[in-house]
């Protein structure tokens, strides 16, 4: 095939000479290895570039979007149906899955209804608002993975953002728009469908105020003022995204805005701290004392009395308690439902390492299959990981990286080993990996 250089003119072999060919108004162009990549073109080329690489990329999303509208147009999930999906992956935490998937579902239905209305061309008698979320329960509770596990199911754009990395502007760090960008990308680059999403929050609690005692005096800006930033986003503006932010923006381009009014935030955080506030307002002992008398097993905390407090406390009084911890009062009371996380028990952390799609175990025998190695973990070696992670008291998220030490050793030894049939892990790995038992296959008898 033959194609002029659209810089210089001349005729090059697309087949034979190194160049590229780029697609300008629907058809293709050539640009020869000279002039590419394209510093003779000048600015008026590479503008017809990005604005031909813009219109691929609108194409190719434009299904994607439709796709989408369809799914949540025809959303016929109940609660029920959302937290069966929660429990295949999150175990426990039935009152938390329960709130959170009516929250969610009341999400659809409210976009449902406007795109009723919007294709009846009418408005709604009742306008609904949004109902944002606290997740509060101590680490390796579930909270994150109840987030990435709703990613799966929704039928709206998802986004998670980590509140510890932002920061208000003119600071190091990332602005609170930025949080915006991965929904934005979710949902294909469509600011509309972009002001649909669901956005979960982790470590919200770290913007706290750090210090209350006298907050005009000492206010943080790493917390307070993130805090104000933050607020906007959660009750509801037209948020300018990021420059850059849709990957082929140039200064030229004008700014594009998100509508946030209608997007579902969910925050999640450990709270240190905040039950003794709650007791504290509940009159009730905390047993967290210090001196001569104190019980060190109390000061260091009671994960299940903490839930319990929690869980007993009037709205009004968590409300409260969270703008004591360090809130404002303005974004807490953005955060109307606010819900306890309860701590995993021993049977329930038993559950969580083989009754979950991805638990831990069942990755680690798939890894193995993969060679051709039958995995197998004891019961007393279960049991040993249930009771080690109870100790170190970061929850399901010890039981990873203990599993994953345990099968370390084997992990390295027996791949590639076509004699290795199936490994054993036992209690003793736990202490160390080389401690698994290996049985090889029988070799075949020799042919008489």
């Amino acid at each position: 095939m033959k194609a002029p250089c659209i810089v210089c003119g001349e005729a090059y072999d697309v087949e034979r000479d190194q160049g590229q060919v780029i697609e300008i108004d629907e058809a293709a162009h050539y640009v020869c290895r000279r002039d590419w990549p394209g510093f003779n073109a000048g600015a008026e080329l590479q503008k017809r570039m990005m604005e031909a690489q813009g219109l691929a990329q609108d194409r190719a999303n434009a299904g994607r979007r439709e796709e989408a509208r369809r799914a949540l147009a025809a959303f016929d999930k109940t609660p029920r149906d959302i937290v069966a999906a929660l429990d295949e992956y999150v175990i426990g935490q039935e009152r938390a899955k329960q709130v959170v998937a009516v929250g969610v579902y009341d999400h659809h239905r409210m976009h449902q209804g406007d795109i009723e209305y919007a294709e009846a061309g009418t408005t709604p008698e009742v306008e609904l608002e949004k109902t944002n979320m606290l997740l509060i329960g101590p680490s390796g509770s579930g909270k994150t993975l109840m987030a990435r596990t709703l990613a799966r199911s929704l039928g709206v754009p998802f986004a998670s953002a980590d509140a510890t990395s932002l920061s208000p502007t003119g600071y190091t760090g990332n602005d609170v728009e930025s949080i915006l960008v991965a929904a934005y990308i979710d949902a294909g680059e469509d600011l509309e469908w972009a002001g649909k999403s669901v956005i979960f929050l982790d470590e919200i609690d770290k913007i706290a105020r750090k210090s209350q005692a006298n907050p005009s005096i000492t206010r943080d800006v790493s917390g307070e003022s993130v805090q104000h930033a933050l607020l906007k986003l959660i009750e509801g503006t037209m948020a300018q995204l990021p420059l850059g932010a849709s990957g082929r923006k140039h200064p030229d381009a004008p700014p594009e805005y998100i509508d946030t009014s209608k997007i579902l935030f969910i925050g999640g955080g450990a709270f240190e701290g905040f039950p003794e506030i709650v007791a504290k307002k509940m009159h009730r002992a905390t047993e967290r004392q210090m001196g001569l008398r104190s019980d060190p097993a109390a000061i260091t905390g009671d994960p299940q009395r903490d839930y319990e407090i929690l869980s007993q406390a009037p709205m009004e009084v968590l409300t409260e308690s969270l703008i004591e911890y360090g809130f404002v009062p303005e974004l807490a009371g953005r955060l109307p439902i606010i819900v306890p996380l309860a701590p995993l028990t021993k049977e329930q952390m038993r559950q969580t390492l083989t009754g979950p799609k991805n638990s831990v175990v069942k990755q680690q025998v798939e890894l193995f299959r993969r060679d051709g190695i039958e995995l197998v973990f004891t019961e007393a070696a279960l049991d040993a990981v249930v009771e080690k992670a109870v100790s170190m008291k970061t929850g399901v998220r010890a039981l990873r990286s203990l599993v994953k030490g345990m099968t370390s050793r084997a992990r390295y030894d027996l791949p590639g080993n076509p004699a290795a049939e199936r490994v054993e892990i036992g209690p003793e790995t736990l202490d160390d990996p080389a401690q698994y038992v290996v049985a090889y296959r029988q070799p075949l008898a020799a042919a008489v």
